[in-house]
């Protein structure tokens, strides 16, 4: 029969093995040569594992992939299937004072709202301000650089997680033997 300690430490492994899966295939994609916008989904898939654990921030990583994939659905004519999921996701999941996210600090929780108005503001330039004859990939290129400084602040937030996770407990509470 196994022991509590060893429950938690299985369940320490199972989360390390997700955070790692996370870490590896998010800096993948970002140190690629020639990243195409659709290989995020490749980080996304072990994000959404987190989603138990980091339900703020793997909602926030999912509003911020589904943005950086824009151009490449607004290319197909992909307008409508965008914004049903980018509104129903933030709608069911991941909105900003939603009774799931009371946990989250509140500069985390501003940060979150900033970024959401800043890809509003992204879209809505793109929709009612024709781009520069000088600039005609302008809107592209904002939400490039946007959404791989939101990943690399991701990278960060869950590498930081991770090794703050691997970290064996030093609360000081021992369990007694009898």
């Amino acid at each position: 029969m196994l022991k509590r300690a060893d429950y938690t430490q299985r369940a320490n492994a199972v989360k390390l093995l997700k955070y790692g899966l996370l870490n590896t295939s998010l800096a993948f994609f970002l140190l690629s040569f020639q990243v195409h916008e659709k290989s995020i989904l490749v980080p996304l898939a072990p994000a959404l594992l987190l989603i138990d654990d980091e339900p703020w921030a793997v909602n926030w990583f999912v509003q911020v992939a589904l943005f950086s994939l824009y151009p490449l659905l607004f290319v197909d004519g992909q307008h409508i299937p965008y914004w049903v999921l980018a509104v129903g996701w933030s709608f069911f999941r991941s909105c900003p004072g939603c009774p799931a996210d009371t946990q989250i600090p509140r500069t985390v929780l501003k940060l979150q709202w900033l970024s959401t108005l800043a890809m509003l503001a992204i879209h809505t330039a793109h929709a009612l301000v024709p781009a520069p004859a000088s600039l005609p990939d302008i809107y592209v290129v904002l939400n490039v650089t946007f959404s791989c400084a939101m990943f690399v602040g991701f990278l960060g937030y869950f590498n930081y997680r991770q090794f703050m996770c691997a970290q064996p407990d030093r609360s000081g509470s021992k369990q007694k033997k009898d």
